[in-house]
């Protein structure tokens, strides 16, 4: 019988060396999406045979699996099957990537696959973000260059546990200056989170400062060849903030090694989705659900 976990933040060391060389560019294989989304995901997971299994549900309603990473993915792949034969409940699998959807469909010939367009992740050139170039960027390489111009002191630092008090203060300065749409206060809390405990997530970031003030931060993870984006805050007070932090964080990071920026979904938010198609990604990666009925 499959006994699952519950995930606490304090397994995140337990479950991380599963995902750190995974190849799919999906935000959800990443250690920090996982983690920060716990609660809201249901994340759960179990370990046999050098392998890790997943649990997520998305909303409360759509359980499903991970493919299982590690050596031995046929041990959970059996139990699943036999548990749901004698349930005679459907098998979900979710968040899978195209090479997993592909097993998948291999083992089960008949199962349903779908994907929903809000959850697809946007998959960008890390060395076009950085620098902006050509026509199709020059809306936001005009706002860059109106940010520099009047922030000619403006700094893009690394950011350091000791910077955590300031950025809290921006937090919620920056909470308070917007309408607290459907989970914007849980989104808000899960950044709180990382900050709170930036060394044991074990990220990377950066810090916006110009005039003396935070303009803006951002925080994410290098996992193979991308950068997964996962936290982009800015004070809009400081026009072009949002577009010199996207140019400085993806300039600090060398293309030839991370050649790939994911800036994950728009969870179908009209105005998100404008914007990150503003910004030309060069393809949208889908998440399949796969459906196995016994």
């Amino acid at each position: 019988m499959l006994t699952l976990k519950k995930a606490e933040l304090s397994d995140l060391p337990i479950i991380r060396p599963y995902l750190l060389h995974e190849p799919c560019r999906l935000s959800v294989y990443s250690p920090g999406v996982l983690f920060m989304w716990r609660d809201y995901f249901r994340l759960s997971y179990a370990l046999a045979e050098d392998t890790l299994l997943l649990k997520l549900a998305y909303d409360g309603i759509r359980d499903g699996y991970l493919y299982p990473l590690g050596t031995n993915p046929e041990h959970f792949l059996a139990i699943l099957e036999e548990e749901h034969r004698k349930s005679r409940e459907p098998l979900v699998f979710s968040s899978l990537c195209e090479r997993d959807r592909d097993r998948l469909l291999a083992r089960y010939p008949g199962a349903a696959v779908t994907s929903l367009r809000e959850e697809a992740d946007y998959l960008y050139e890390t060395e076009k973000l950085a620098s902006f170039p050509g026509r199709k960027y020059s809306r936001q390489r005009n706002h860059l260059n109106g940010f520099r111009r009047a922030y000619p002191d403006h700094t893009v630092d690394e950011l350091r546990a000791s910077d955590v008090p300031a950025l809290l203060d921006f937090l919620e300065e920056y909470s308070l200056r917007h309408p607290h749409r459907p989970l914007f206060e849980e989104e808000i809390g899960m950044v709180r989170e990382v900050l709170e405990n930036y060394d044991f997530y074990g990220m990377t970031g950066a810090v916006l400062r110009a005039g003396g003030e935070i303009a803006a931060f951002a925080v994410g993870e290098v996992l193979g060849d991308t950068l997964e984006v996962h936290i982009e805050k800015a004070d809009t007070r400081f026009p072009g903030s949002y577009q010199a932090m996207v140019s400085g964080f993806c300039s600090r990071f060398d293309p030839a090694a991370v050649p790939y920026t994911n800036r994950e979904d728009d969870m179908g938010d009209e105005g998100l989705r404008f914007s990150k198609l503003s910004y030309h990604p060069v393809a949208l990666l889908d998440k399949y659900t796969l459906t196995v009925r016994f």
